[in-house]
């Protein structure tokens, strides 16, 4: 409401939007409507402008981690923190089928507790492909609090963090994004993107595998993903080629659901199934459930205790069913 204007007077005025969901909105057009202090007479003025508005994912802090086998074969040749300080410093990654035994560092293989090998002298890059699963059937729960949404969130939140780490950084979904964001501008890019993409019915993890392929050369991959059969993370250890270390998010979305107690059980061996698929295969596996945040499983994705501690759990896992079956 504006008090009376006097001639050549000017007045000016504002108002919050808010939105519960990212997308696109459109704000407008503007119409003022003039009245007189008794109300006998009421004009109207339409605007026809109309701005719209881009409401973009959550985006959250992450802690500084040093996520090993991150680096991939061509680019300009710069300093990076893999800098040899020493021998007990040396430029490591970890073992790959094929290497060299007589390349193995001793010292950090121990430091670790997996074989570890010394990186061969060339020009690095950093470079990493975040990789988002849009598929329906994956996701469970609806609107802003929905599981999708968490695991929007978290790819949007680990893109711009790799991205200001100073990777040179792509977006790949199954819905048909893939997005370089290396250059200037690009994590604007991003973000218009992850500001609009939404589930799709007909998702297909072998597509987005496709896709992720198509211009894949090493690197690093970091997967959010949600609910997986077993038949979907054997096409997801394809990514493990051209020597790209692989970290998966993988969202339980089962605790997005109320369950009774015979469902939450299912629920969990399928979990845990696909979380030891992809271990099996050489992914490494940050577990994500409902009400977690993504800045305290953030560390889970290097190399350490953590992850170790895991892999012994599934492993455990799945020979107390062996045992079971037989």
């Amino acid at each position: 409401m504006l008090e009376r204007l006097g001639a050549h007077q000017a007045s000016s005025v504002a108002y919050t939007v808010r939105a519960d969901v990212r997308g696109r909105y459109e704000v407008g057009p503007l119409v003022v409507r003039l009245t007189d202090p008794f109300g006998l007479c009421e004009l109207s003025r339409s605007f026809p402008s109309v701005d719209r508005l881009t409401v973009i994912p959550q985006v959250v802090p992450l802690p500084s981690v040093r996520l090993v086998g991150e680096f991939a074969g061509t680019g300009d040749s710069r300093a990076r923190s893999v800098a040899v300080h020493g021998e007990d410093d040396a430029a490591t990654r970890e073992y790959r089928r094929g290497d060299d035994l007589r390349r193995v560092h001793w010292k950090s293989t121990a430091r670790v507790g997996e074989l570890m090998v010394r990186r061969e002298e060339q020009p690095w890059e950093s470079r990493a492909t975040v990789v988002l699963d849009t598929r329906q059937y994956g996701h469970r729960g609806e609107g802003p609090t929905s599981s999708f949404e968490w695991a929007v969130s978290a790819a949007a939140s680990i893109a711009v963090h790799l991205r200001a780490a100073g990777y040179k950084l792509r977006l790949v979904t199954d819905a048909g994004v893939d997005v370089d964001a290396g250059e200037a501008g690009g994590e604007g890019v991003l973000l218009d993107h992850l500001a609009e993409v939404k589930l799709t019915p007909r998702g297909d993890v072998g597509l987005l595998v496709e896709r992720v392929r198509r211009r894949s050369d090493g690197g690093l991959v970091i997967a959010v993903l949600g609910g997986l059969e077993p038949g979907e993370t054997e096409l997801l250890a394809a990514l493990r080629g051209n020597n790209a270390t692989c970290i998966a998010v993988l969202v339980d979305t089962s605790t997005w659901l109320n369950l009774a107690p015979e469902a939450r059980a299912e629920a969990d061996a399928a979990r845990e199934a696909a979380a030891l698929g992809l271990l099996s295969s050489g992914w490494r596996v940050v577990g994500a459930a409902h009400g977690d945040k993504l800045p305290a499983l953030w560390p889970q994705a290097a190399r350490g205790s953590q992850g170790f501690a895991y892999r012994a759990t599934m492993a455990e896992t799945v020979a107390g069913t062996l045992g079971v079956a037989r």
